[in-house]
């Protein structure tokens, strides 16, 4: 494929930026790299690049044992890890400095393009960039029918090549993409937030943020910090005065100090993105422990001596034994884990129906009746959840 004169003074301005470049496609946009290389000088810039086009390879390459769609999440993933790279191959005696961090770009892209097998879904490609305080992602979706394989990875090249160009303060003296061809086009912004990353990747366990600042770092959580605190654990999508109330009541009831918990994984909801998580602690008002705990029993080992506020319906769900395996024996293990962990559970009630259940209407085990704690109605009631803001919002 023949270099159009556009793209050759683009990649020209992109080496001469001072930028480090460190690229992953798995498959479609394959042609800028050609591009990028295709220069004199190129590898003042160029430090590497890698296609792992097989599911197996790209596993490889991002050191995750699962497997990954074409989507946002994917390419933001395989820009981390290209950044993780870069700072390895381009350290030196300056190289913690913000300056020369503020050189290096990790490229990601991930796509499905037009292809001969049958496949669900739209054509779509996701391009991200992780730079040393930022991601930018653009995510495309193709018109049907709007154009062939060749023109799709052309039009994907020229995209990301424009991304670095932007990223690279370089004015941009025409478009280089082919806007027709595209459905839809979604830029995104996030935070690079090495503490989260960390916590995404399995190398730490617990991130704790304080709003509206940045993760304070990650910290190894245990009785001594967190024996006086009392827990809200929630998804908190959205945030709302329910949370902000339950979270007074229980710290009043209890004399502790109330943080938010969020766990990147829950039993009935599913695994959250790097994405979700940001903008939920983005919108929250209190302090909140980021964890990889969906279960509570996970919770209390992670947070020995910590108290939770939790609503009815969660309390249900804490003493049913369909999420022990149907196994009473387990439950009631689960109880004596708890009490061995000194938990307790600070519970209000809630509107069901047309009654308000409280912890009068909980089957609890009389032996482990004390880990259990009524939070009076007149103390905390608010018949609201986050699932019924999102539905009014519909």
């Amino acid at each position: 494929m023949e270099t159009p004169s556009e793209i050759w003074d683009t990649v020209e301005r992109i080496i001469a930026s001072g930028a480090k470049l460190s690229i992953a496609v798995t498959g479609g946009g394959s042609v800028a790299i050609s591009w990028l290389v295709n220069h004199p000088g190129a590898s003042k810039a160029f430090i590497e690049a890698h296609v792992p086009y097989q599911v197996e390879a790209l596993e490889d390459f991002l050191q995750l044992s699962q497997s990954l769609p074409a989507n946002a999440e994917t390419a933001r993933l395989m820009a981390h890890q290209s950044y993780r790279r870069l700072t390895k191959f381009c350290s030196n005696s300056d190289s913690d400095s913000e300056d020369r961090k503020s050189n290096l770009v990790g490229v990601g892209c991930t796509a499905a393009l037009t292809t001969t097998r049958k496949r669900r879904g739209e054509d779509r490609a996701f391009i991200s960039l992780r730079k040393n305080d930022a991601y930018e992602i653009v995510s495309l979706s193709f018109s049907k029918g709007a154009s062939d394989r060749i023109e799709q990875e052309e039009v994907l090249s020229r995209e990301l090549i424009a991304l670095l160009r932007r990223n690279c303060d370089l004015p941009m003296v025409e478009t280089l993409k082919k806007a027709h061809l595209y459905k839809d086009v979604e830029f995104t912004c996030l935070p690079a937030i090495v503490e989260l990353e960390a916590l995404f990747r399995g190398e730490s366990e617990v991130v704790a943020w304080n709003p509206p600042g940045l993760a304070t770092g990650i910290e190894p959580v245990n009785a001594t910090q967190l024996d006086r605190h009392m827990l809200l654990p929630g998804s908190f999508n959205p945030q709302h005065e329910g949370h902000l109330g339950l979270a007074r009541a229980a710290g009043e009831l209890s004399g502790r100090q109330t943080s938010f918990e969020l766990s990147v994984a829950n039993v009935d909801k599913g695994t959250l993105t790097y994405s979700d998580v940001v903008a939920r602690l983005e919108a929250l008002s209190l302090p909140i422990y980021v964890t990889n705990a969906p279960t509570f029993l996970e919770k209390a080992k992670k947070f020995p001596g910590c108290y939770f506020a939790i609503g009815i319906d969660t309390a249900v769900r804490l003493l049913d034994p369909r999420y022990y395996g149907e196994n009473q024996e387990a439950l009631m293990a689960a109880m004596a884990e708890f009490d061995t962990y000194s938990c307790r559970f600070y519970v209000a009630g809630r509107l069901d129906d047309s009654a308000f259940a409280t912890i009068r209407d909980l089957n609890v085990p009389q032996q482990f009746e004390h880990l259990f704690v009524e939070i009076p109605e007149e103390l905390f009631r608010l018949d609201v959840s986050s699932t019924s803001i999102r539905a009014n919002k519909l």
